[in-house]
């Protein structure tokens, strides 16, 4: 599964509270919430606390 397909997955999840930020983070499979962070501001311009 590529990145972009994970952070995706990610966002949805988070959208439909699925689970804590680092719940979902783990749940697609990255390793390290802060790059995870990092990654999804790069690519929706927001943080993923924020994603609603």
């Amino acid at each position: 599964m590529t990145e972009y397909v994970r952070l995706q997955l990610a966002a949805d999840m988070l959208r439909d509270k699925a689970g804590t930020v680092s719940e979902v983070a783990y749940k697609v499979r990255f390793g390290s919430l802060l790059y995870f962070s990092k990654v999804f501001i790069e690519r929706f311009g927001i943080l993923p606390s924020e994603y609603t």
